[in-house]
Formats: C-alpha cells, structure tokens, sequence
C-alpha cells in the first residue's frame, strides 16, 4: 500500500481459500492512498518486485 507520505508498506499476503476466493484482514494506523496486489516469490518482501495484479486508490 502507498500511504500519505508516498512511501510503501507490506500489509501482508493473501491467502488462497480452494483457488475461488482470497482474504486479506489487515489494520493499519496510516492513512492509506492506495492498494496494490502482486505477484510475488515470497510474502515478506518490503518492496513489491512482482507483476502488478490489481491496484486500488481511496479518495478521502
């Protein structure tokens, strides 16, 4: 995610419910720009390095 001072966080990674559905619950005490998903190797990276999937932005 981008929050307000333009830099990005790992909030966590989705996790696979029989390939139909994935979940993310995750709380932050930033004030969040934007969502993104990738594709990635690992879930603990600080930097998103895979294929962008989805992204999202919050208007507030």
């Amino acid at each position: 995610m981008f929050i307000d001072n333009g830099i990005t966080k790992n909030v966590g990674q989705l996790t696979n419910k029989n390939a139909k559905k994935a979940v993310l619950k995750t709380v932050t005490p930033f004030n969040v720009k934007e969502i993104f998903i990738t594709a990635e190797e690992q879930g603990d990276l600080a930097y998103p390095a895979g294929v962008e999937i989805s992204r999202t932005t919050f208007n507030k």
